[in-house]
């Protein structure tokens, strides 16, 4: 499989002061975890990294190592450039219809 561009998306990091993990520390354990090039943003609890792997298997890495590395089982979702675009794009249009929809509706309300 050739090397690939992907984010992992970890799920309740660094929110609200529970399950800390530094940004430092995620890079260097997805490092150790063989994924090159690791570059995190902020306090994101994402990172973005590149590996000749399937995305299935580069999360199950990922989420592997930050379990023996903290000791506590992290959710992990790993996407290619073409997979994250998709479910913002796909989500973004009827997001905005329903949010919409939504604000009608409670207008309509309270005008009667």
């Amino acid at each position: 499989m050739r090397v690939q561009r992907y984010v992992a998306l970890l799920r309740g990091v660094n929110v609200g002061g529970h399950r800390k993990i530094p940004m430092a520390d995620l890079a260097r354990i997805a490092a150790t975890a063989g994924l090159a090039k690791p570059q995190t943003l902020l306090q994101s609890g994402n990172v973005i990294f590149e590996a000749a792997l399937r995305a299935p298997d580069a999360a199950a890495r990922l989420s592997r190592a930050l379990e023996s590395a903290f000791g506590v089982t992290v959710d992990v979702t790993v996407r290619d450039h073409a997979g994250l675009r998709a479910v913002v794009v796909g989500r973004r249009r009827p997001w905005i219809r329903s949010r919409l929809s939504e604000e009608s509706s409670s207008e309509s309300v309270s005008e009667r």
